[in-house]
């Protein structure tokens, strides 16, 4: 649910709310990740892993391949999210990546919204989720390259 202006005849006092929590779906539990170092690790073909994120039962770390993965290798950065615990058998997940700029954090931040089926050991994610060269011209590295 987004918000966004009610278009109907009558108004709505301000002192209302817009907002309408769903007890069915829960709100997305969120961690930050900071990769230091980035530029030494950037060239190299590491895989670099999040600390896991434990949230109703379920476990789960970000998968960074800072140099690319696959067709990506060399040109974006990819990004995966990876079941480490959960159900036995597979079920449907909404999650977000985000890479925040940390120079100016309202200016920039590049979002990619995913729905998929996990089970556990599996990640999705994003092969081509930025281009390498753009990370330092748009403020997405910060001092001692750090991407985060």
């Amino acid at each position: 649910i987004h918000n966004k202006p009610a278009a109907s005849k009558f108004s709505i006092p301000s002192s209302v709310s817009m907002e309408f929590p769903s007890e069915l779906v829960p709100n997305y539990e969120s961690s930050v990740f900071v990769i230091k170092d980035f530029s030494r690790i950037r060239h190299s073909h590491e895989v670099v892993y999040s600390e896991p994120l434990i949230f109703n039962g379920l476990t789960w770390r970000l998968k960074v391949y800072p140099n690319g993965n696959g067709i990506a290798k060399g040109v974006y950065i990819s990004i995966f999210l990876e079941m480490l615990k959960g159900l036995s058998e597979p079920s449907k997940y909404e999650y977000r990546v985000e890479m925040i700029n940390h120079r100016d954090p309202a200016s920039l931040c590049i979002v990619r919204e995913f729905s998929s089926d996990f089970e556990v050991g599996e990640c999705w994610g994003y092969n081509r989720f930025y281009k390498i060269d753009l990370l330092d011209r748009e403020g997405l590295l910060s001092a001692p390259a750090t991407l985060s």
